[in-house]
């Protein structure tokens, strides 16, 4: 298991500040760590699962799972 560093948290927190955005799909949130993924220095092996754990834990990023009594499937939303 790769563990971000207090370094790691404040780039990754600083992009986010600067995008704007409020609201993310995991697969635009995969999309940003594969661009970024150099420049933030990531450990290589680190998986987009164990990533989304770490900053849901440790950032103000949180999980929200959007359900309707209308349709079947979930949207997970962060």
């Amino acid at each position: 298991m790769s563990l971000l560093t207090k370094k790691h948290h404040e780039a990754i927190k600083a992009y986010f500040d600067i995008l704007g955005a409020q609201i993310y799909s995991q697969k635009s949130i995969e999309e940003i760590l594969i661009k970024n993924w150099p420049q933030w220095q990531l450990p290589r092996d680190m998986r987009m699962a164990e990533f989304l754990n770490q900053l849901i834990k440790n950032s103000e990023l949180k999980e929200v799972v959007l359900k309707s009594p209308n349709y079947d499937k979930e949207y997970v939303r962060y």
